[in-house]
């Protein structure tokens, strides 16, 4: 009875960009005349285009290299992919929501401990004058295991 098809991009992890395309037929009961269709598979932001590869690629580049995003849309913009000024943005907001429980139960784990510990990480990807601003830290409480590893946690 026909088909709807559904566009996704993904990013598979090489580098490039891969556009999905999810075909799914219509059905119709010859007896009752009923429509069915399978649902559309669960995606990470909801009427949006990108794929679950792109949404992880997305924030492991925002909040793991660091690059502004108006540099991210450079790159997607090498591969012929123009996201919008603020698609980006939203879609790296959206997809942080998702990971918000994932992180608030790490939160719980670190701070169940008998003790608290502070873990200082150097930030060399904050810019600084050459010998007149001192180096840029973040402090990071994290938990000691009893076989000695830290779980640490930024929330």
């Amino acid at each position: 009875m026909g088909e709807d098809v559904t566009d996704a991009l993904e990013y598979d992890g090489s580098g490039r960009f891969v556009a999905d395309r999810i075909v799914r037929p219509r059905f119709v009961c010859r007896g009752c005349e009923a429509f069915t269709q399978s649902p559309l598979p669960s995606r990470p932001v909801e009427r949006g285009r990108p794929g679950s590869g792109l949404a992880a690629h997305r924030l492991i580049s925002t909040c793991g290299d660091h690059p502004p995003l108006y540099r991210q849309s450079q790159v997607f913009g090498r591969d012929g992919i123009d996201p919008g000024r603020s698609t980006l943005p939203e879609s790296v907001g959206e997809s942080a929501a998702l990971l918000a429980p994932l992180a608030e139960a790490i939160g719980r784990h670190a701070l169940d401990g008998a003790a608290i510990h502070g873990l200082r990480h150097a930030r060399p990807d904050v810019a600084r004058a050459a010998d007149t601003t001192p180096p840029s830290f973040a402090w990071t409480p994290a938990r000691r295991l009893n076989n000695g590893v830290s779980h640490g946690w930024c929330g």
